[in-house]
């Protein structure tokens, strides 16, 4: 109940519901609104049964990131198994029934567990190379930025993000330092549409680092893909929603949230 303190009347003859309608969101499928006193009509307020089977949006009106312990508060848990698994045995327990796993042990032996640090980066590529990233924790907005700008940003404590394909030839030199897990060995689509010259959309294969809070809203990733991820250093917080669910459903709430939410105050607000 966002307004604890307020009652709420109507004198509405009738309404016209629309998907966007923030009175029909929080009026009348909230029963502690249109009862015991009938102080809403709700003949004028229909139920609609679309609104109720969404119920993931909420206020994102924080602005402070999740403690780690908040977020331990909220871990279901998700299964953990052995990087040894087998091709064969994942695709079955797995990818056949989409089910999403935490593997454990893959980049054991990656150089990327040593050269994927601020101190080793910063100097590795040019300084004239851009990637996609953006700076400063105000905006969300990517653009081209020269890799001697986010290497002082790494140097100064600054806020920065870079989410990059790896097809330019700075990033490709980044493919050196991990390998595809086992079970995801000879299950790769996409660079099978590759090499027979199907160009897709990129490699495909996608290099992130930033400072504390950087992340993404919820999202459906592009082209049905199936995709894999590895954290190297740090801790990343996975918000997986039930089948079915698009990300439309888990948008912030525009009447009770800031005019354009960050992703940190969409994490605080979950």
């Amino acid at each position: 109940n966002y307004l604890p303190n307020v009652t709420f009347y109507s004198t509405l003859e009738e309404f016209e519901p629309s998907e966007m309608d923030d009175y029909r969101s929080y009026v009348s499928n909230d029963v502690t609104r249109t009862s015991p006193a009938g102080i809403v009509n709700a003949d004028a307020l229909p139920y609609d049964e679309k609104v109720a089977q969404r119920p993931y949006r909420g206020c994102c009106t924080r602005t402070d990131v999740p403690t780690l312990a908040e977020v331990e508060a909220a871990d279901t848990t998700l299964e953990r198994i052995s990087c040894n698994i087998t091709r064969e045995e994942f695709f079955l327990k797995y990818e056949v029934p989409r089910k999403p796993v935490m593997l454990v042990g893959c980049d054991a032996d990656w150089p990327a567990r040593t050269e994927w640090t601020y101190d080793t980066l910063a100097p590795r590529f040019y300084n004239e190379s851009k990637w996609r990233a953006r700076l400063g924790g105000k905006t969300e907005d990517y653009e081209k930025i020269e890799w001697g700008v986010l290497a002082n940003a790494m140097a100064e404590n600054k806020p920065f993000y870079v989410f990059d394909q790896l097809e330019h030839e700075e990033g490709k030199k980044l493919e050196a330092d991990y390998v595809d897990p086992l079970p995801m060995q000879g299950g790769n689509l996409y660079q099978e549409m590759n090499d027979r010259d199907i160009y897709w959309a990129g490699p495909l294969r996608w290099f992130c680092v930033g400072k504390f809070g950087s992340g993404t809203k919820s999202h459906i990733d592009p082209f049905s893909s199936d995709a894999w991820n590895s954290l190297i250093r740090g801790h990343k917080w996975w918000i997986i929603y039930p089948e079915g669910v698009t990300d439309r459903d888990t948008f912030c709430e525009g009447a009770c949230s800031s005019e354009d939410p960050l992703t940190r105050q969409w994490y605080g607000s979950v």
